[in-house]
């Protein structure tokens, strides 16, 4: 698999960033320490595994695909280039090829924001992955649904005798 599906695709499994925040991820957003790797993809840096971080590396670091048109030095360095000068890779073209390798976009993030939502309180996840604190609140109740009333109907259900018909 290609580094930059790779990379793009645990973003989107792990941190269930969109790929529109992906697309447009400028390589000095990477930052780091003596041990450690991050990405500042919200408010707050996101400390990244050290696969990914080396995967993120490669893109920050690879040269440049050389186009026809000679790219615009005036922009940020992308860690996901598009093919016009200056511009990150098409949301459309990000999503088609994270499709071709079995990385289905929006069923990934949905459950990795489901998964942070079940650990992490609403305002800690808005600050970290940049979204709305609205947003953030409404998956942590999703996430986080009594399932009490449903299993006492269900319950309820198996217990009564079916009637024929």
């Amino acid at each position: 698999m290609p580094v930059d599906v790779r990379a793009a695709g645990a973003l989107t499994l792990l941190f269930a960033l969109p790929s529109e925040r992906i697309r447009n991820l400028p390589a000095d957003q990477l930052t780091q320490d003596d041990q450690h790797t991050y990405l500042a993809a919200g408010r707050h840096p996101i400390l990244l595994p050290p696969h990914l971080a080396g995967l993120l590396q490669r893109l920050a670091t690879q040269p440049q695909e050389r186009l026809m048109i000679s790219h615009d030095r005036r922009g940020p360095r992308r860690l996901f280039p598009g093919r016009a000068p200056g511009q990150p890779i098409a949301n459309h073209a990000l999503t088609t090829r994270l499709n071709r390798h079995g990385i289905s976009v929006r069923p990934a993030r949905n459950g990795a924001l489901a998964a942070l939502s079940a650990d992490l309180p609403a305002a800690i996840l808005a600050g970290l992955l940049g979204m709305h604190v609205h947003t953030a609140v409404r998956w942590v109740t999703y996430a986080r649904r009594d399932w009490a009333e449903y299993l006492a109907a269900r319950a309820a259900d198996i217990g009564q005798p079916r009637q024929e018909e």
